[in-house]
């Protein structure tokens, strides 16, 4: 696909949402997606009501907070709220990873010593690293979960992903906003 058909794909993509709140969506996805400029992500966070909610859940702790997960979602975490008062990272690989950034990634052994709270940045097997923090002694208020925060978001991403969906079995390739 040369770039004239690519633009005039995304033309059309565009065109044919049907909400203002898809479209903004879009276009910071694609914005991002072109430049690697963290703005859009944060633009893209605007929408959803989970973002002021995690920032509150997380300030409300009055301390600094641990990461579990030193993966994607976790630098993610950070690199995208860097307002907040990380601590470390939490990882069962914190030997094969060492620091990231400025922030060191423990092992849980380590953590359990701080004694801070956390949120679980993982996707999978969240609740099962939820429930062996609370058998350590993490007391489950101390304990966030990025999932039960992202609920709203994955629905917005459905909408959005079942268009480029029905545009894809139209003969487009969904490429310019795939995941």
């Amino acid at each position: 696909m040369d770039s004239e058909d690519l633009i005039k794909l995304i033309k059309e993509i565009y065109n044919n949402l049907q909400d203002e709140v898809s479209k903004r969506i879009y276009t910071n996805r694609l914005m991002f997606n072109l430049t690697e400029n963290d703005k859009y992500i944060r633009n893209l966070f605007d929408e959803w009501k989970w973002k002021d909610r995690l920032i509150s859940d997380v300030e409300s702790f009055k301390s600094e907070i641990c990461v579990y997960g030193a993966g994607d979602f976790g630098k993610r975490l950070v690199r995208y709220f860097p307002e907040l008062n990380w601590e470390c990272f939490v990882d069962e690989n914190a030997k094969d990873i060492g620091d990231i950034g400025n922030l060191k990634v423990c092992t849980v052994e380590e953590y359990l010593e701080k004694e801070l709270p956390i949120i679980i940045s993982v996707k999978r097997n969240y609740l099962s690293i939820k429930n062996m923090l609370i058998s350590r002694g993490i007391p489950e208020k101390n304990i966030l979960c990025l999932q039960d925060y992202l609920c709203e978001m994955n629905h917005i991403y459905l909408r959005l992903h079942q268009f480029v969906w029905v545009s894809s079995s139209l003969g487009y390739t969904p490429y310019p906003c795939s995941a």
